[in-house]
């Protein structure tokens, strides 16, 4: 189906086309044989791991241990060591999820031949103001999820008082850490779930479909081996159907992404864990002895739902007739 066939039924036209209906007739849009999201799911991987983060982050940590810039060592096995070297880290991870979403538009654009806006939303255009409430969301519910952990049970954490790798690393996050999730909504929720919408409509199965896929790259991280692989594995998943019922109920990943994005940034400035994937200056370093479905997994769920219930408050989600 052509881009032109599908803009007269467009939501911003009138019509009483909702954009979570709109963004399954997106998916219908340009090129879809099997063989051009094989292409391109190929493509983005090759871009984002290969090019961005094998290229950058490998070439990045070299070149900056033999320069010796800033005093930064890359001939540890475990990376880039020396002042700075969280930063160095955030910033080379950062600019590989960048060449990833260069990766996913050239894909849509030349691959599947159609406008990147239409993986992204049902809508026109990407609505920033639903971008900056699942940010002001985020910001709410972790906050108190932090404290629940801090003054109810009690969890062991070292308080750090902020410096100048503090600072520097907020500046650098606040540009890009919205990179690293936009790639991963862009990608998770955009592409690969309108790739599956092509074959199955139900909400229950894209929705569980997206936590598990999401979920596999995620496993490489340090927690799998250090918390346990099967509550881990639920959390990822949980995460990801988390997100995927945001996008489905309100029809673009704005809310997700906005959510995604200062939840990684309170993860990376606020409270992280002792082992984590990237170690970052936050000014407070949990201790987690153990990473259990209960409690651990369990809060986490029901932070979930919570943060569905705040953000159905503003959109009315659940009045509207669900399919």
């Amino acid at each position: 189906m052509s881009e032109q066939a599908l803009e007269n039924t467009h939501p911003s036209n009138g019509h009483l086309i909702m954009a979570r209906d709109q963004l399954f007739l997106n998916a219908a849009l340009g090129s879809n044989q099997w063989w051009r999201w094989v292409a391109g799911v190929v493509v983005i991987l090759l871009m984002w791991i290969g090019v961005g983060a094998v290229g950058l982050v490998v070439g990045g940590c070299a070149f900056l241990g033999a320069t010796n810039v800033f005093g930064l060592d890359c001939s540890s096995a475990d990376g880039l060591t020396g002042n700075g070297s969280v930063i160095a880290e955030l910033v080379l991870a950062g600019l590989g999820f960048a060449v990833g979403l260069i990766g996913i538009w050239l894909v849509v654009k030349f691959i599947h031949k159609k406008q990147l806006i239409r993986i992204v939303t049902g809508r026109k255009s990407f609505d920033f103001s639903r971008y900056l409430h699942g940010l002001v969301v985020a910001l709410f519910l972790p906050l108190l999820l932090f404290l629940f952990n801090r003054y109810v049970l009690q969890l062991e954490m070292t308080y750090h008082a902020p410096g100048w790798e503090f600072l520097l690393f907020v500046l650098v996050a606040i540009v890009l850490v919205p990179i690293q999730s936009g790639f991963e909504e862009v990608f998770f929720r955009g592409y690969i779930l309108q790739g599956i919408m092509l074959l199955v409509r139900n909400k229950v199965v894209l929705a569980v479909a997206s936590g598990v896929i999401f979920a596999l790259p995620h496993l490489v991280n340090p927690e799998a081996g250090e918390y346990g692989i099967v509550p881990f594995l639920v959390a990822l998943v949980a995460n990801g159907i988390f997100f995927g019922v945001i996008v489905l109920l309100d029809g673009g990943i704005e809310v997700a992404a906005g959510y995604h994005a200062m939840n990684n940034f309170f993860l990376g400035a606020v409270a992280n864990t002792e082992v984590a994937a990237i170690e970052t200056p936050a000014l407070f370093l949990i201790k987690i002895d153990s990473y259990d479905l209960f409690p651990n997994v369990f809060i986490d769920m029901v932070v979930f739902v919570l943060a569905i219930a705040v953000l159905n408050f503003k959109y009315k989600w659940f009045k509207l007739r669900i399919r």
